[in-house]
């Protein structure tokens, strides 16, 4: 059946069936209240905050994974486990044809990293968000002390912004640039 064949026709016409969240309040308490805070804290040292991804659907992930297994030649087309709920068929009669529609998912969902089914995401206890600013800015830490904090600009690389986040609990990944998390993982 043609309809259900993984690609990137399957991806624009069945994704929005397996939602990303990109609310802070889907994630979960007490990470949730932490990434609160610390947003709040950035806010009103006039840093911009862009929060990309929070809570991840099970079965998006297991997509996720599936597809980056398939195209990177660690699943064969005709033995990729089931995932309940999703109607996809991997296999498109040949290997090549099966990794290049593979390869158009992992695309379309840009991901960079073999996705995991253990995510800190899917238990709500990551969030994804691109923090700048301008100049030197004063951020509160959690216990109530400023801190200036000026280059790099971005969340993802400026370490005295990763010690301040980590009063609140909310971790940075090193090498995922918007990851932040309950363990820093």
């Amino acid at each position: 059946m043609a309809s259900n064949l993984s690609g990137g026709a399957w991806f624009d016409a069945n994704q929005a069936n397996f939602p990303n969240s990109s609310r802070v309040e889907d994630l979960a308490p007490p990470f949730r209240e932490h990434s609160v805070e610390f947003i709040s804290a950035l806010d009103e040292a006039g840093a911009t905050v862009h929060v990309t991804a929070t809570r991840r659907d099970a079965r998006r992930a297991a997509l996720m994974q599936r597809s980056w297994d398939l195209a990177h030649g660690m699943l064969d087309p005709k033995h990729v486990p089931p995932i309940p709920g999703v109607d996809i068929n991997w296999d498109h009669g040949s290997l090549a044809a099966s990794k290049a529609a593979a390869q158009a998912m992992v695309n379309r969902f840009g991901i960079v990293f073999r996705p995991s089914l253990n995510s800190l995401h899917i238990l709500g206890l990551a969030i994804d968000m691109n923090v700048t600013w301008a100049g030197t800015i004063q951020v509160t830490n959690k216990a109530g002390h400023k801190t200036p904090v000026g280059s790099p600009h971005n969340g993802a690389d400026n370490t005295t912004l990763h010690a301040i986040g980590a009063t609140y609990g909310v971790n940075k990944l090193l090498s995922d640039k918007p990851h932040w998390s309950s363990t820093g993982h």
